[in-house]
């Protein structure tokens, strides 16, 4: 996947989200970040009354799947009480489960065997 498709299914997940009535934080910057690292897929802070959500730029070599499960990750975390892993996140993680058939895990779910292969994600 390129970088523009990555962005572009950020975007798609942001509305999905938001028109299943996820309560993902209003003021989350549209624009992805990327990171230069294989040890972590994604991260997702708080800076200047907005929502960052970085990608490793090796996503690109990872299937959509794996893609489309490390955007919901970090979006997951703009939702009130869900910057850690604590039992709300869990609780959202399980709903887009049950919603959506993707396994979102504190550490790198959902992940094909090739995806593996590329970098051991801790998101």
């Amino acid at each position: 996947m390129t970088k523009l498709e990555i962005q572009n299914l950020f975007n798609e997940w942001v509305i999905k989200l938001r028109e299943n009535n996820y309560p993902i934080g209003k003021n989350i910057n549209k624009n992805l970040n990327w990171l230069n690292s294989y040890n972590s897929y994604g991260m997702c802070y708080y800076k200047d009354n907005e929502y960052h959500i970085s990608i490793s730029k090796y996503m690109t070599e990872m299937s959509k799947k794996a893609v489309e499960n490390t955007i919901i990750h970090e979006l997951l975390h703009t939702i009130n009480d869900c910057m850690d892993h604590g039992r709300l996140w869990k609780y959202y993680s399980r709903k887009i489960y049950n919603e959506f058939g993707y396994n979102i895990k504190r550490c790198g779910g959902d992940k094909s065997k090739e995806d593996k292969k590329i970098g051991r994600a801790h998101v």
